[in-house]
């Protein structure tokens, strides 16, 4: 050995006699004459001159940087000084609220292992990935009840396994707790990337990519998230679940799914399907685009404020409920339809615009529906381009006060194949040379005050 030369006892089980008091894993440097003991401190580093690498000491062993499963992830101290571990299981195990988790490399685990977090632990991803790649029922993460944390910057992905929505997913949230996603992508090639409940859980953040569902939430809060399925739906809500100012896209099936649940300022779109969908369940403040269904699709016991739909390939709203200040839009078909077979409805506020067709479509059997200041438009410049057309064998049905356009000035402002009873009144109509289809009879005959009241219907 020269002078200056330095050795790690590194090997074996434990040190020779012949070294004296010093430890496994030590250093120890030739002065010429003795050799004399360095104990290393955490984190410190070494190159191996043998092996052409460069090594870290965590506080019981030296480990090469970048080997495959070490050091990939580690926790700091108050100090900086990280202790280092090669899962997950075993980080999540030793780390205590207030910790954080760093990932330091993408990692692919290939057993069936579902890591648990810890409440109070947070997990800096750095921008790496971790994938779960097994065929079997494992989640790649699960926080569970009582967890309240935060993961941000990096991607958590499942792979290697069959379809399902509420396992072998990349995050299952439940119980009670807030868990935040900040810059994370969560996916999923076969399924449902992500799966949340509980009525006392919220989500705040994240992008869910599905190769079914992006994500599904179940009588839980999700707030500022991102949801994209390919042949399911980008996001749905189901059980009393509440979404926030969120966003849905699906290739082939709804971009919204909204289920008896609440959405706030949420936004559908879809290729396949509709953009947005609001099935007994309340939506404000909504909107909705679809290249091939309606943009949005009001349906059964709804209610609803500040709604806009557009669609392609279908009516821009399709709607039944009772709410208030919709909008549709539509480049082949109506701007708003309205189809009910039973129920009593009341729309507020109906704006209804079409470049392809009639403006407005309402069809009532049974019940009695009233659309109040109603604004609907077209532009098709052809004879059956009317602003509104009415059918069904239900007299029930009450325009009052709006505006009704047409561009061919032979189309009517309101249009009925067949004898057709109904009330209008207020009504302003452009364009028309007919106003009024001759099959249509104004059921209405109360008259003002003298102070302009009128009693309808």
């Amino acid at each position: 050995s020269n002078s200056g030369d330095i050795y790690v006892l590194s090997s074996g089980a434990s040190v020779n006699a012949g070294w004296g008091t010093v430890a496994l894993s030590d250093w120890v440097r030739y002065d010429g004459t003795t050799w004399n003991d360095i104990t290393p401190q955490k984190s410190t580093l070494c190159y191996d001159e043998d092996s052409d690498t460069l090594h870290s000491y965590d506080g019981t062993t030296w480990n090469p940087i970048g080997a495959a499963s070490v050091n990939v992830l580690g926790i700091s101290d108050s100090l900086g000084v990280y202790t280092y571990y090669s899962d997950y299981v075993s980080a999540m195990a030793a780390a205590s609220a207030g910790d954080t988790i760093e990932q330091f490399s993408n990692i692919t685990e290939t057993s069936d292992i579902t890591v648990n977090c810890v409440n109070g632990v947070n997990i800096n991803f750095n921008g790496y990935t971790y994938k779960l790649n097994t065929t079997g029922i494992s989640n790649s993460f699960t926080v569970s009840s009582g967890v309240t944390m935060e993961m941000f910057n990096g991607k958590i992905k499942r792979i290697g396994a069959t379809s399902s929505i509420t396992s072998k997913v990349s995050l299952r949230v439940s119980g009670n707790g807030v868990l935040a996603l900040n810059s994370m992508i969560l996916e999923n090639d076969f399924g449902n990337a992500g799966y949340l409940s509980s009525s006392t859980r919220t989500v705040k953040g994240g992008y869910f990519v599905g190769e079914t569902l992006g994500v599904f939430v179940s009588n839980a809060r999700i707030e500022n998230a991102k949801g994209s399925g390919n042949s399911g739906v980008g996001l749905q809500i189901q059980n009393n679940g509440i979404a926030v100012n969120c966003y849905g896209f699906s290739t082939s099936s709804y971009g919204v799914y909204n289920n008896a649940s609440q959405s706030h300022n949420c936004v559908g779109r879809s290729n396949g399907n509709v953009g947005f969908y609001i099935g007994n369940g309340q939506g404000y403040t909504c909107q909705g685009f679809s290249t091939s269904n309606y943009g949005v699709n009001i349906s059964g016991v709804a209610q609803f404020a500040n709604i806009f739909g557009f669609s392609s390939a279908s009516a821009g709203v399709n709607v039944v409920g009772i709410g208030t200040n919709i909008t549709g839009y539509s480049s082949s078909s109506y701007g708003v339809q309205y189809i009910s077979g039973a129920g009593d409805h009341i729309v507020d506020d109906v704006k209804a615009f079409s470049t392809a067709a009639s403006g407005m479509y309402v069809l009532k059997n049974t019940g009695k529906v009233e659309f109040s200041n109603i604004n609907v438009s077209t532009t098709w410049n052809d004879v059956a381009g009317h602003a509104v057309i009415v059918g069904g064998s239900d007299d029930d049905i009450i325009f009052s006060k709006g505006s009704l356009r047409v561009q061919n000035s032979s189309a009517n402002g309101l249009y009925s194949s067949g004898a057709k009873s109904l009330y209008f009144v207020g009504l302003a109509f452009t364009n028309s040379t007919t106003a009024v289809n001759a099959n249509i009879t104004n059921l209405q005959s109360n008259t003002p005050d003298s102070f302009g009241n009128i009693l309808i219907g």
